[in-house]
């Protein structure tokens, strides 16, 4: 009988593992962020082709279209395609004709969902220079708004995505003289597309009733450099027609503090932590940021959450380092600069993009090692 019930509560124990463990690959929280990086298609605008509606319908197909990652811009798509070759040798950038560039081109890409989000935002980084925009035959954007290639759109795209697969599109207008566009030093030669095209890179971000963004940290550091006060802020929207009553989180250096919040229906508010009203955001003798000259350049992490009725609607983080930076003249009257009280050498070297816009963080790495 002993030997019954020893086997019997290991045979509960074994149920609810397999129970709870089931459990953990079947929920999702309710929110996400997923970038749309992988499987599009980049293919010029033809006359009479730019109807988005038909462009986003499932099944559509286009007569020449060219794979491509985003970001990327259409220049670099072509040439990674081969159409374009060796364009770095001789004159043979110069040869490439500007005429198929001075009209737009589209972007299109088809991704799935398994279940659809509360609220699901279609998020663009870098857009060069306009764009509209469609979702599953319905226009989302338009490019008199979605333009200039340094803004980021947030597209709310809840009510027109959908379960299973999804077709966006999007139409990409070429910068025009006079423009406020992407420039390069004096030296460089132009781009034969003016670096047209999605640029940076374009994602989904899920959350539930409210949202953050935006989260930023700064610090102000005492005379001794044995205190550092934190202020800190993040961007709350409420995403719904009614209205919203929660708390924002935030944990930094292991201290977690708080702050009430209401929202009115579809309000977006800034809500700051500031180490005067929190004091758990003093932090002493904090592990300083420094060039690798000097030493190591410590972050930190700063989290952000929404709670609203015992859940979390929402969730953002930032690293940050903390520091301080001034400057001082010399007996000659030049300028010098100091990092956390200790005078810092500056060097470095010219530095731009790649011409087609196609750095990777492996590149970008290894032009800082060049300068160190």
């Amino acid at each position: 009988m002993k030997l019954f019930y020893t086997w019997y509560r290991f045979g509960l124990f074994v149920a609810a593992l397999l129970f709870f463990s089931s459990c953990s690959h079947t929920a999702h929280p309710g929110w996400f962020t997923r970038p749309l990086k992988e499987n599009w298609q980049v293919f010029k605008a033809e006359p009479g082709q730019n109807k988005g509606k038909a462009v986003s319908a499932p099944g559509f197909r286009p007569a020449k279209a060219y794979k491509a990652t985003v970001p990327s811009t259409v220049m670099h798509v072509l040439v990674q395609n081969g159409v374009y070759k060796d364009v770095f040798k001789d004159m043979n950038l110069k040869k490439v004709p500007t005429e198929p560039f001075r009209s737009p081109w589209w972007y299109r890409t088809e991704f799935r969902l398994d279940e659809l989000p509360q609220t699901l935002l279609l998020r663009f980084n870098g857009i060069n220079y306009k764009a509209d925009v469609w979702l599953n035959g319905k226009k989302i954007g338009d490019h008199a708004q979605l333009k200039h290639p340094f803004r980021q759109f947030p597209l709310k795209i809840s009510k027109v995505a959908k379960e299973g697969t999804n077709v966006l599109a999007v139409l990409v207008y070429p910068p025009r003289p006079g423009d406020f566009t992407i420039g390069f030093v004096d030296w460089n030669p132009a781009p034969p597309d003016n670096n047209m095209g999605l640029f940076r890179g374009v994602s989904l971000e899920a959350c539930t009733e409210t949202g953050l963004s935006a989260p930023y940290v700064v610090s102000t550091l005492s005379k001794d450099f044995h205190r550092a006060d934190l202020t800190a802020s993040v961007v709350v929207t409420n995403y719904t027609a009614v209205e919203q009553f929660g708390k924002v989180f935030l944990k930094v250096n292991g201290d977690s503090v708080s702050k009430p919040v209401t929202l009115l229906p579809h309000e977006t508010k800034k809500v700051l932590f500031d180490a005067r009203e929190f004091p758990k955001l003093t932090i002493r003798n904090p592990k300083l940021w420094w060039p690798h000259t000097l030493g190591t350049p410590h972050l930190y992490r700063a989290s952000f959450s929404f709670h609203n009725a015992g859940k979390v609607t929402d969730r953002k983080s930032v690293v940050f380092g903390i520091r301080k930076v001034s400057d001082f003249y010399t007996k000659q009257g030049f300028r010098g600069f100091k990092i956390n009280g200790k005078k810092v050498l500056v060097r470095g070297g010219g530095w731009v993009d790649h011409l087609f816009l196609d750095d990777t963080p492996e590149s970008n790495r290894n032009q800082l090692e060049y300068v160190k």
